[in-house]
């Protein structure tokens, strides 16, 4: 016979976690409409156009602050998602391709350059202080490929 008690607990945490999860939907559409409708919003929008229109109005050196920007960006942990639609809307969908090609390649070799050669002893510090790291390095030490190509799919992960 079924224990009742279980049976409850299950449906209630299946309902629980969809709730919680609709909830979250609502939030974050709620707080999208919000941003779009407030000052702040209209304010960041007004900056970000102004902005692309001023690299756009710099020719040849826009391309340079541009790319110098999206290293940056890259070095920083920013999502690229931004400035790549922003360099299709500046210098065009062929050219702006090729400008956030080069500007993200030369990001990652910067990032690379900089945790290899200047951070590596914090990162191993940190590493051997965090329970959950420690098993994120155990788990590239064993089946890297693996670890790697799965990190390469999660969105969270922007330029890993």
């Amino acid at each position: 016979m079924p224990n009742l008690k279980q049976a409850d607990q299950s449906t209630y945490s299946k309902f629980f976690k969809y709730f919680k999860y609709g909830l979250f939907a609502i939030a974050v559409i709620g707080g999208v409409v919000l941003f779009k409708l407030s000052p702040l919003g209209q304010w960041i929008s007004e900056i970000f156009t102004t902005v692309l229109n001023w690299v756009q109005s710099l020719g040849n050196a826009g391309i340079v602050i541009f790319i110098i920007v999206y290293i940056g960006a890259t070095m920083v942990l920013v999502s690229g998602a931004i400035l790549t639609l922003g360099a299709g809307l500046i210098f065009g969908v062929v050219k702006g391709s090729i400008i956030v090609s080069i500007a993200s390649t030369a990001g990652a070799t910067a990032a690379f350059l900089v945790g290899r050669y200047f951070v590596r002893d914090w990162v191993v510090q940190q590493i051997e202080k965090q329970p959950k790291f420690k098993a994120i390095d155990q788990a590239v030490a064993k089946d890297g490929w693996k670890i790697v190509g799965l990190t390469r799919l999660s969105p969270l992960f922007p330029f890993v």
